[in-house]
């Protein structure tokens, strides 16, 4: 984990191995992950004891043609989810990026990691498979020193509808604003065959974005606009989820907007942004180019 020491989580591991210990099996998996790697054996822990903070409970998957998938995370109310998690290598993305993993930059940033983050999704969606009958999750985390500029609001947005572009209509020269073609978004695809742009890898209920500093982490959710199982994100008080506010194909554009869920009287408010959440970038309208 390079500068970042596994110590640091000593009694997050503690209370993780308290909570399996009836499952040796599992705990000597774990203890071989964490030897050949540390951060996919430390995220798999972290996001185990986030989900149980609030209020869930978790079991090791072992249900039939599910892909491997990490957990079976039942709610308070007795619904299910099941939650993969995986993580980004300081030294493929410092590669792919030429973001450096040593020293942090403030701000955010726009296209970095794109097409790293969805390869690592396509290949989730092909382990899943389409016959899971509950919402799947997808976390990604890196303790990369640049990882909010990949894994943060500015990065979810770009995941979802492709980097922006300014569009020039070239008969006229007329500006249209941003536009995306959504080619290089995570929930949808150009296909070159009906010259048409789909949904794709409705397998994946929604992604997490996990950014990890020396003191903190911070997420941000994607929901996908067609999942085969639709997530409820009241499971999740208090994160935001981008999500598209309309019907893309449809209508030719799309249109996306954050929502948060708070326990009590509020309910699932759309966040009024940057008074709510500074470090997320404002829902956005862009033409689909096609």
């Amino acid at each position: 984990m390079n500068s970042h020491d596994i110590s640091q989580y000593i009694n997050i591991l503690k209370d993780h191995e308290k909570y399996f210990w009836t499952d040796n099996e599992y705990l000597q998996k774990l203890a071989n992950t964490l030897k050949e790697n540390p951060q996919a054996g430390v995220f798999e822990v972290v996001m185990a004891s986030y989900l149980r903070y609030a209020g869930h409970k978790i079991e090791i998957n072992d249900l039939p043609g599910s892909g491997g998938l990490d957990y079976i995370v039942t709610t308070p109310n007795g619904d299910i989810f099941l939650l993969e998690a995986t993580t980004l290598e300081e030294s493929s993305i410092s590669e792919k990026t030429g973001l450096p993993d040593t020293n942090y930059f403030q701000g955010e940033a726009s296209g970095f990691g794109l097409e790293t983050i969805r390869t690592k999704l396509s290949e989730k969606s092909g382990q899943i498979g389409r016959g899971i009958k509950y919402p799947v999750i997808v976390a990604v985390g890196s303790w990369h020193a640049n990882a909010h500029l990949f894994l943060g609001g500015d990065a979810a947005r770009d995941a979802f509808t492709g980097k922006p572009k300014i569009g020039v209509n070239i008969k006229n020269g007329t500006h249209l604003g941003e536009v995306s073609s959504l080619e290089e978004s995570i929930f949808f695809r150009f296909n070159k065959r009906s010259k048409k742009t789909e949904h794709c890898r409705r397998n994946i209920s929604a992604v997490i974005f996990v950014a990890f500093t020396s003191a903190e982490m911070t997420l941000v959710g994607i929901l996908n606009p067609a999942p085969l199982r639709e997530l409820d994100i009241t499971y999740f008080p208090l994160l935001p989820f981008l999500r598209a506010k309309n019907n893309p194909l449809d209508e030719g554009f799309i249109e996306t907007e954050w929502l948060m869920y708070y326990s009590g009287d509020k309910g699932i408010q759309k966040l009024n942004l940057p008074e709510d959440r500074g470090n997320l970038n404002l829902g956005l309208k862009l033409r689909i180019k096609n």
